[in-house]
């Protein structure tokens, strides 16, 4: 089988689309019909931010999907935080589905 791989550089949004491409040889022509998805980053969760159920070692949070998913399904979340001592940030969840998420463990005037 022979392969053709057709690279769009620098492509945006608006490039998405069905495309025709005609191929021809001496042996004839031939038509074809793709259709391209431009996938980008997505947009950060939309606010507001909500701090719910909040002790000395745990926080909930809740928040809302990105208005923009970068053409793609939203798979995950990775929460992270700051240790205000070193100001560092740990990833405390790399696998949230959904839009809350308990991070627990935390250090009262640390994080």
């Amino acid at each position: 089988a022979v392969y053709t791989t057709l690279t769009v550089r620098e492509c945006q949004k608006n490039d998405a689309g069905k495309y025709t491409i005609n191929l021809k040889n001496s042996a004839g022509t031939k038509e074809a019909t793709i259709f391209m998805k431009v996938v980008g980053k997505p947009g950060i969760p939309t606010a507001p931010i909500r701090f719910n159920e909040v002790t000395a070692d745990a926080i909930t949070l809740s928040w809302a999907a990105p208005k923009d998913d970068g053409g793609a399904e939203i798979t995950n979340y990775i929460l992270e935080k700051r240790d205000n001592v070193t100001n560092k940030w740990v990833t405390c969840a790399s696998a949230v589905q959904k839009t809350t998420f308990r991070i627990t463990r935390l250090h009262e005037g640390t994080e």
